[in-house]
């Protein structure tokens, strides 16, 4: 099962279009933003505490938008108390983390040294430069 399939599939029970976009975001932001806020995400067992330290996050890193965001949207300040939002978000962690962790993010979350260090190594070399380290490997075989 992959990413997007169980982002849609968890947010079915949602009634409210803007309530799947913004649970949908919330799981798209913290991918794409780093692999440490993701893993934190899927794996932190205080919900709320994980939401504050990411609104922190997100105004710091983003005033300006983080700004517009208060008055136009919910995107990051969605209310994850809501009931259904809250089922929503739980049922998009356990399937996520049931069919796409190998274990790699839950050791990210615990602050494995070697997933730091991997982390690190792959954070440090650029798409391109992977591409091209799998398209050397390739010709090698």
């Amino acid at each position: 099962m992959d990413f997007h399939k169980i982002i849609y599939d968890s947010c079915r029970d949602l009634i409210n279009l803007s309530d799947k976009i913004n649970v949908s975001s919330l799981f798209l932001y913290c991918q794409k933003k780093n692999r440490k806020t993701y893993a934190d995400l899927l794996y932190s067992e205080n919900v709320s505490k994980f939401f504050e330290q990411l609104h922190i996050d997100f105004e710091n890193e983003y005033p300006d938008f983080a700004n517009e965001l208060k008055r136009e949207s919910r995107l990051v300040y969605l209310d994850y108390t809501r009931g259904d939002i809250y089922e929503a978000i739980i049922k998009t962690r356990n399937r996520i983390i049931t069919n796409l962790d190998n274990g790699y993010l839950k050791a990210l979350h615990e602050n494995d040294p070697f997933a730091i260090q991997i982390c690190q190594i792959i954070d440090s070399v650029s798409k391109n430069e992977i591409d091209d380290i799998i398209r050397n490997a390739a010709n090698c075989v």
